[in-house]
């Protein structure tokens, strides 16, 4: 109900696909008003991540390099942005599992305003209350206002297994 920080913000989530995206977009989580929005999916077809701003024909995005084609893995997912940032790629980080991720940047303006933490509805799974991603398991999803954070604070290594874990 109330527009909070739409410059510096940290969603972090664990995400296990039930299927790969075949011709349609599975949306992690979506904020918008129609004409604009913040969005973090699944391209349909590519099994990419793509973090999402658009704002009135502008288009600004993240694409990981890496695909994700693994639907009995579970990948913990933090999207870290920070628009107040002098450099342009420290605006939008995408880690996977504790590790940056290399991709296409296209980053927006310093100080651009998302539509993520605007006084409007936001979706959890979901581009809107009707389209859902309706094949997957999605777990600790965190919503961290005013911060851009690393993957440390919210999982780290096993010493033992070398596997990321909460």
């Amino acid at each position: 109900a109330t527009t909070t920080n739409r410059r510096t913000w940290t969603v972090s989530c664990w995400i296990k696909r039930g299927r790969l995206a075949t011709g349609t977009e599975q949306v992690i989580f979506s904020s918008n008003n129609g004409s604009t929005f913040t969005e973090l999916n699944y391209l349909a077809s590519l099994d990419v991540l793509r973090l999402n701003l658009a704002a009135g024909g502008s288009a600004y995005y993240f694409d990981t390099s890496a695909v994700f084609r693994d639907p009995s893995a579970w990948y913990h997912i933090v999207v870290a942005v920070d628009t107040t940032q002098a450099t342009a790629t420290d605006r939008m980080k995408v880690y996977i599992n504790g590790v940056q991720q290399a991709g296409t940047n296209n980053s927006p303006a310093q100080n651009y305003d998302t539509d993520w933490n605007r006084a409007q509805n936001a979706f959890i799974g979901s581009r809107t209350a009707s389209t859902w991603f309706n094949d997957c398991y999605l777990a600790e999803f965190y919503n961290i206002d005013g911060l851009q954070l690393t993957p440390s604070s919210f999982g780290s290594t096993n010493a033992l297994t070398g596997v990321w874990q909460p």
